[in-house]
């Protein structure tokens, strides 16, 4: 039996259906993720399990009995929101003590460690930033001995190294007390890293559904791989390629031959010239405008700029990673040198997007 269920859900506000005649079972001590672009009707899917929300069609159940109209106190649910909701006339210290009344001493003190408010204790909220105040909501809820965790974004304004660190804490109490967590992001990595079943949403409806890799390994669909950034049609052809599914061949200024060749049961080689080319940390993306494409036959022919990512490291020979740099500085407009490179990549087409 589902721990909690949703059977045909809508919620409309004005003429707008923010969830569409949803239906999803959530099995008792699994991590749910809802991951989705803004409006997409996440949040207010959380709200209807909350019990913030009525639906104005279909029902909600929680432990098998109908909750529709249950009070959002009664639903054994801990709720984290995005804006760090919390008491404003109790310190920090109450605000967690209140949440902690029946939890192991143990587990708040790793809380309050791994998210760095021993500090902040005796402050009230509004003495604290945004990032501080959100990191006391998602302490209230993570030290809450109820059965519910419902995260809504509650990542959203901590720096990097804190969100890696919270990201951590979330899944390890998760798995330490066998709550049942439904987690909403906007944020692909915080899907993949937290959760046992990913639901990805679009205007109010779940395009997809499953474990990460199967939703993303590769993609499902295009609206999956909108989620993994940009992609490229390959018109009349069954995949889409990503941007890390192209391998650089060759790079010059004299249209270089490729030192490897590839065979057409294997992907397509592309000829074009780069128009931009930046190093964003671990890899390196590149815009190639095609000129020439071989190993495909012309309605497959790819007619628009294709983005292409190469990782940074050790896979990547010095030679290629001395021509990257040499290709941004002129791209940059650090060097004098205007003349427009030309790159050969490869792309693995059974490794792409399968259309449905």
């Amino acid at each position: 039996m589902a721990y909690i269920e949703l059977r045909s859900v809508t919620k409309r506000f004005g003429n707008r259906k923010a969830v569409d005649s949803l239906t999803l079972s959530i099995c008792k001590s699994s991590f749910v993720v809802l991951l989705g672009a803004s409006g997409c009707g996440k949040s207010t899917l959380l709200r209807l399990i909350a019990g913030l929300e009525s639906p104005d069609s279909g029902e909600i159940l929680l432990m098998g009995q109908v909750a529709n109209r249950l009070q959002p106190h009664r639903r054994n649910c801990s709720l984290s929101f995005q804006n760090g909701v919390c008491y404003d006339h109790w310190t920090v210290r109450k605000n967690i003590e209140e949440s902690a009344k029946v939890t192991d001493a143990r587990v708040v003190s790793d809380v309050l460690d791994t998210l760095g408010l021993s500090d902040f204790m005796h402050q009230y909220p509004a003495e604290l930033s945004g990032g501080e105040k959100q990191r006391v909501s998602l302490a209230r809820t993570l030290v809450s001995s109820k059965g519910i965790y419902l995260l809504d974004e509650p990542l959203a304004q901590l720096n990097p190294k804190m969100r890696y660190h919270a990201r951590e804490l979330i899944r390890r109490v998760h798995d330490q007390h066998a709550k049942t967590t439904v987690f909403v992001t906007h944020d692909l990595a915080e899907a993949l890293f937290l959760a046992d079943i990913v639901v990805v949403m679009d205007q109010g409806k779940i395009v997809s559904q499953g474990t990460p890799r199967a939703c993303f390994d590769p993609p499902q669909n295009e609206h999956c791989a909108s989620l993994m950034g940009s992609f490229d049609h390959l018109i009349a052809s069954p995949t889409i390629p990503l941007p890390h599914h192209w391998k650089i061949l060759a790079i010059g200024h004299q249209a270089p031959e490729p030192k490897q060749k590839i065979s057409p049961s294997d992907g397509i080689a592309l000829q074009g010239t780069i128009e931009s080319c930046r190093w964003l940390g671990t890899y390196w993306e590149l815009r190639v405008t095609p000129i020439l494409s071989s190993n495909v036959s012309a309605e497959h022919r790819i007619d628009r700029t294709v983005s292409v990512h190469v990782p940074d490291g050790p896979s990547v020979s010095r030679e290629l990673a001395k021509q990257l740099r040499a290709v941004e500085a002129k791209r940059l407009g650090t060097e004098s040198d205007s003349s427009r490179e030309m790159v050969w990549i490869s792309s693995m087409v059974r490794s792409g997007v399968e259309r449905p």
